[in-house]
This record gives structure tokens, sequence and C-alpha cells, in this order.
């Protein structure tokens, strides 16, 4: 069940994450698609993934649910067509050598620029194949 005025709290929250530098267990893209998706349910439905603190306990963690297309698929998220996408549904960008978890905001995703940190991507620019989920 969504909380109350969760779509204006996760426009809020992504509004706070723009600029913010990559930082395993707290600004990844794992932990970004996360905390979004709590911010819109109210907690942490992915934490049997559990948490990280460095790029090898991250990529150990994200092993675990390799690949996140499957992981999502096993968990109770549906594939949605892209041009079905709201706000707060899962973008898989297929990006080597893992695949890129994000989440839809007014029809951006947010990304991690190395050296601009979290922005905001047009969908539409994206040049990666993609695959799109929702929770069911």
């Amino acid at each position: 069940m969504r909380v109350k005025n969760w779509n204006g709290k996760l426009i809020d929250w992504a509004s706070n994450q723009i600029g913010k530098k990559l930082n395993y267990g707290e600004i990844d893209c794992v932990m970004i698609c996360r905390k979004g998706i709590e911010v819109i349910y109210g907690k942490d439905i992915f934490a049997d993934v559990g948490t990280w603190h460095n790029k090898t306990l991250a990529l150990k963690a994200y092993s675990k649910a390799k690949p996140l297309s499957n992981y999502l698929l096993n968990n109770g998220w549906s594939p949605v067509e892209k041009n079905y996408l709201q706000n707060g549904d899962i973008v898989i960008l297929e990006t080597e050598p893992l695949q890129t978890a994000t989440l839809v905001i007014n029809n951006e995703i947010l990304v991690i620029d190395p050296e601009k940190g979290v922005q905001r991507q047009d969908l539409r620019m994206v040049k990666h194949d993609y695959f799109c989920f929702k929770l069911r």
C-alpha cells in the first residue's frame, strides 16, 4: 500500500538527491532506487538484499540479485511497457558490467554522473536498452 501523498513526497525526495556524489550504501543506483521505493511504500521492501558501505560489499549484494530484472520478477514486480511508465516504476538499464537500477519521476530517471553526482535524465534521452517494472 502506498503512503498518503506518495507522489509529492517522491518528487521532493528526488529533488533533494540532485548533486549528491556516489557513496556506496547511501548514493548508488540500487540505493537510490530502494530509497525512492521506500518513500512510496513507507518501508524498505528490498531489505533482503542487505546493506553495504563500500564497492566490494555493494557488488557482493548486487550479485545476489543478479540480474536485477529477474530479482524484480521474482519479488512481486511485473513488466510494464515503456509507454505506460508512471512515477515510482523501476527502470533497469542494460549497462556494463552490471545493470543499473533507477526510478521514474515525472518522465525522468535519476542517474549518477561521476562529476556532477545524481542528476535527472529524460527517459527519451536514455541511450541504453532498458526494462520497466511496476509493483503489482
